[in-house]
C-alpha cells in the first residue's frame, strides 16, 4: 500500500484539488472532509494568515476563545466569511481589522448569543421530535448538548426546556440519550451480554481509525481494524446500545475492513482516509 498523505504538501506533486481548515489552515486531499486536528468540516478555500490582517499601520483587534470549543469557533468563522469579513485565526485567537470592529461587534453579539435553533430545524416540511427532558439537570444538558454537537446533530431546547431534533436523526438520538440517562449500562465488569468486549472492541476500532486517518499504511492501524471489525461480526448487539445503531457501526466497520483486506494494488488510499475519518468521528461518542 502505497503512503499517501492527506494534506496537501504544495509545489512539485501537489494534488489537482484542495481543501483547508478554517481554524488551523491545515491543506488537505480534496475528498476528505473533516479536520483530523480540530474535528471541523474542511472548506474549500484557503484561510488568511496572521500576517494578512490589519489596517495600512498593521495594527489587528484580537478576540479571545481560549474557552470556546472548535465547532462554535468555526461557526464564527463561517458567518464572518458569510458577511465577507475579512479574519484569521492565530491559535484560538480571532483577529481582524479595526476598520471592521464594529461590525465584528454586531456579528458576533448574533452567533454568541442564544442559537439553540438550527437552520436544519427551521425547514417547516422536515419531521420533528420532541424529547421530554425538560426535569434534566444543568449536567445532564450540558454533557447532551456536547454529544449532538460533536455528532453534527440539528438540535434544538425549546421553552419548556425539551429537545428538538429531526426525526431523521431519531436513532443516533435515542443512543445518545441511553448514554446520558444511563452512563453505567456497558458493564464495566463484563456481566452484561458483550460489554466488556464491547467496549474494548469500540476503543480498539477508534484508536485504529485514528491512526489510517493519519497515515492508511499504518500497518499495526490495519491490523486492529481488521480485529476489531472482525469481532463486531461475531458480537451480538451489545447491552445498552440499540440494534440499529450498533448494525451501522459494524457496518462502517466492515466498510474500513473491506478496503484494507483489498489487493495491495488496488487499496485506495484517500478512501481509507476517507472511511477511516467518518468511523472516528461515529465511534466518538462510545469510547
Amino acid at each position: 500500500m502505497s503512503m499517501i498523505d492527506p494534506r496537501g504538501q504544495g509545489g512539485k506533486g501537489r494534488p489537482a484539488g484542495s481543501v483547508w481548515c478554517a481554524l488551523c489552515g491545515a491543506e488537505y486531499l480534496a475528498g476528505v472532509t473533516e479536520c483530523t486536528d480540530c474535528l471541523v468540516p474542511l472548506v474549500e478555500q484557503p484561510p488568511l494568515g496572521v500576517e494578512d490582517i490589519g489596517d495600512e499601520e498593521g495594527e489587528q483587534v484580537a478576540y479571545e476563545y481560549d474557552d470556546v470549543d472548535a465547532n462554535e469557533r468555526f461557526r464564527i468563522d463561517r458567518a464572518l466569511a458569510d458577511r465577507g469579513i475579512v479574519h484569521a485565526w492565530d491559535g484560538t485567537t480571532l483577529l481582524v481589522a479595526p476598520y471592521d470592529e464594529t461590525e465584528v461587534d454586531e456579528l458576533l453579539d448574533k452567533v454568541e448569543g442564544p442559537h439553540d435553533i438550527d437552520d436544519a430545524l427551521l425547514d417547516e416540511d422536515a419531521e420533528q421530535l420532541v424529547y421530554d427532558i425538560g426535569d434534566w439537570d444543568a449536567d445532564r444538558r450540558a454533557e447532551l448538548d456536547g454529544l449532538l454537537e460533536t455528532a453534527a446533530i440539528p438540535h434544538a431546547f425549546d421553552e419548556d426546556g425539551d429537545l428538538v431534533v429531526l426525526g431523521a436523526d431519531e436513532e443516533r438520538v435515542d443512543a445518545i440519550i441511553d448514554d446520558v440517562e444511563f452512563p453505567d449500562q456497558l458493564d464495566p465488569t463484563g456481566d452484561e451480554p458483550g460489554g466488556l468486549d464491547a467496549v474494548e472492541t469500540l476503543g480498539n476500532l477508534f484508536v485504529a481509525a485514528d491512526r489510517l486517518v493519519h497515515d492508511p499504511a499504518d500497518s499495526d492501524g490495519v491490523l486492529a481494524a481488521v480485529d476489531a471489525s472482525a469481532a463486531m461480526e461475531k458480537m451480538a448487539v451489545p447491552f445498552g446500545f440499540a440494534p440499529p445503531v450498533w448494525e451501522e457501526l459494524r457496518e462502517r466497520a466492515a466498510e474500513l475492513r473491506r478496503l484494507l483486506e483489498a489487493e495491495t494494488e488496488l487499496v485506495d488510499d484517500l478512501a481509507v482516509i476517507e472511511t477511516a475519518t467518518r468511523l472516528r468521528t461515529a465511534l466518538r461518542s462510545y469510547v
